[in-house]
């Protein structure tokens, strides 16, 4: 379950992002509560600036649906903009094999009309509003011939950004949708950025790889569209994971891949206080794929562009009620929610590596909380650490970088999960690296530019063939004719015919003929005739005979 507003997966008492696993006690469940954006930095005097995504309660949010526009034009295209737009591979596919078999729309489909992509003619029409002016565009598509307008008359359609040399296969579907931070009423005590956000959502149905079957990915579109830069910025997903029985809960991270996971603590996962029984084990993460690419200038050095590998902290957030200790516990001022973004505890200490990371002396600071294999004791780990299972939420960020106004920075997220029946620290390796090794083949699968090994890859539809072009063709039937023959002319138009006797005296002729032609022979004298036709760019010639 997704929302206009940048909220993933809270319904505002569950959480909807459905795996369905529990098939066996009845039960649908949802690995990961709640997710979303959050984002700060400073600007040229030194404030800090964020937007910080949550629960919503109260009504209350950083974020809200819409693109930030002129005064005047904002609250209609808020309005505008408050939905999300949907659609599927079939509908590309249907519009595709549309397009290629005339180069006409023959049967033109809500989804792909009304897909909000610059400058489309038809937007109005099935939006019931224009597609507004942004030079920094809005939702992606295959723009086929590269005029920047997004016109599925001329066999546009939705497609995810290409961001590097690799071009994505059609996703089973995709949903898009645009948010920003310019809200009255936020859950934060923050100073906004006026930052807007495109957010991509896509997934893929594929029975063969269980993995990338339970994968959202989202690709995320962050402009400043404040008059002045921006400063310092981190942005960082932040994920509330419920992995059946929330209260029995551990966390990892993977920092190859700039992963954060939760996984159960136990064989039993549960009872739960909340009354829900005891079901099977199963593991959620929440990873960057791909790298994060800033379209700016970054200080004084000519660099166009900077590259991160995938997500560079992540830190634990616990409740008041759930924090060892108040310099753990979730932020409340704009510096404390900064302060994690950045990698460090609510106090500002940094996060050092052993024990629960929280210690006043040790070595050297760590980006990753419990990067170890959970099955491994001499590693660490929330086991090898002594924590108590619980519930487990975490932000998980990269930066920093100078975001100018009107520049972007692009990123893309992905959210999985999988069953897994021994994913707990006494369960043995195996689990744990079967879903490790599946989590890389989706980072190759999502970045690499040549062949990927994971299969279930999505290509748009292969254009019909070409039908066979035949040669153009006269034919004269009855032959020989006695009192009335049949002319016909095959695979192209004709645009006369003559008919000479066995002298070359022109007896008949006849401009644009019609496909078959009856011609009376009645009163010819008998012999042998010749009918010459211009057709299809030739002159053809066809001998019959009169008796």
């Amino acid at each position: 379950m997704l929302y206009s507003n940048g909220r993933l997966f809270w319904q505002g008492d569950k959480g909807l992002f459905d795996v369905s696993y529990d098939t066996l006690f009845g039960v649908e469940t949802s690995p990961i509560q709640a997710a979303g954006l959050w984002i700060g930095g400073v600007d040229e005097v030194g404030n800090l600036k964020g937007a910080y995504q949550l629960y919503d309660e109260d009504g209350k949010s950083d974020f809200q649906p819409g693109l930030i526009q002129p005064y005047y034009m904002e609250e209609r295209i808020n309005k505008d903009f408050n939905k999300i737009w949907r659609v599927s591979w079939k509908d590309i596919a249907t519009h595709q094999q549309d397009y290629w078999d005339n180069q006409i729309i023959d049967n033109p489909l809500p989804s792909i009309y009304s897909w909000p992509g610059s400058g489309n003619p038809h937007s109005e029409e099935y939006n019931g509003f224009p597609t507004p002016d942004t030079p920094l565009g809005l939702a992606p598509f295959e723009d086929k011939n590269g005029d920047g307008i997004y016109d599925p008359d001329q066999g546009d359609y939705p497609s995810p950004e290409r961001r590097f040399c690799y071009t994505i296969p059609t996703p089973d579907e995709m949903l898009w949708f645009a948010f920003n931070d310019e809200k009255v009423n936020r859950s934060t005590n923050t100073d906004l950025i006026q930052i807007e956000v495109h957010c991509l959502a896509y997934a893929y149905h594929c029975e063969e790889e269980e993995l990338l079957d339970n994968t959202l990915i989202l690709d995320y579109k962050v402009i400043n569209k404040a008059i002045e830069p921006l400063d310092s910025i981190y942005v960082g997903m932040f994920v509330d994971f419920s992995i059946g029985c929330p209260e029995d809960d551990y966390l990892g991270t993977i920092p190859e891949h700039g992963a954060i996971y939760a996984y159960n603590s136990d064989n039993t996962d549960g009872p739960c206080s909340q009354g829900t029984s005891a079901r099977h084990n199963y593991f959620a993460s929440c990873s960057m794929l791909g790298r994060m690419l800033v379209t700016d200038h970054i200080r004084n050095q000519g660099i166009d562009t900077v590259l991160f590998q995938y997500f560079e902290s992540s830190m634990p957030l616990y409740l008041d009620g759930e924090a060892p200790s108040v310099g753990q516990s979730f932020p409340r001022t704009s510096l404390e929610f900064y302060r994690y973004l950045t990698g460090s505890w609510r106090d500002g200490s940094p996060l050092h590596f052993g024990q629960d990371g929280f210690l006043t002396e040790g070595p050297a600071p760590f980006p990753f909380i419990y990067p170890g294999h959970p099955s491994r004791s001499w590693e660490w780990n929330e086991a090898s650490a002594g924590s108590s299972p619980g519930k487990r939420r975490a932000i998980a960020s990269a930066g920093h970088f100078r975001l100018n106004p009107d520049k972007i920075n692009t990123f893309t997220v992905a959210f999985t999960a999988k069953q897994c029946y021994s994913c707990y620290p006494g369960g043995g390796a195996y689990r744990f690296n079967d879903f490790f090794y599946e989590l890389d083949e989706i980072q190759h699968w999502k970045e690499d530019c040549t062949v990927s090994r994971i299969p279930c890859r999505r290509y748009a539809p292969i254009p019909p063939p070409e039908p066979e072009k035949k040669a153009p063709e006269i034919r004269v039937m009855p032959n020989p004719a006695h009192s009335q023959t049949c002319i016909f002319f095959y695979n192209a138009e004709a645009y006369w015919y003559r008919i000479y006797n066995a002298k070359g005296q022109l007896l008949h002729e006849i401009d644009h003929p019609a496909q078959a032609h009856i011609l009376s022979v009645e009163r010819w004298q008998h012999g042998l005739y010749y009918l010459q036709a211009g057709i299809g760019g030739e002159v053809l010639t066809e001998k019959f005979l009169v008796y």
